[in-house]
């Protein structure tokens, strides 16, 4: 039972840094294309990363938070907060 729910924390913290490391790849992103002048180029690049954000978003939503430690929701928090710290700087 405690292998399981390691196992499990040890997921869930996985995808939420990909998902960390996905956001701060977008936003880096994001700044190329404004300082470069917001070019036609890079739309498929812009499509390509919107349908990784909604794979991130879907693997987000399909966690299971009941089976969750307080240590787990508390990495989630701190996760979500720079992540929305570093859109909030490219907006």
């Amino acid at each position: 039972e405690m292998q399981r729910s390691l196992v499990g924390s040890e997921m869930c913290i996985r995808d939420r840094d990909g998902y960390e490391t996905f956001m701060n790849k977008y936003c880096d992103f994001m700044e190329k294309y404004a300082k470069e002048g917001r070019p036609a180029g890079m739309l498929t690049d812009y499509l390509e990363m919107l349908n990784e954000y909604t794979d991130y978003t879907q693997k987000l939503s399909n966690l299971d938070q009941s089976a969750w430690t307080d240590a787990d929701m508390n990495y989630f928090i701190e996760v979500t907060n720079r992540v929305n710290q570093r859109l909030a700087s490219v907006s």
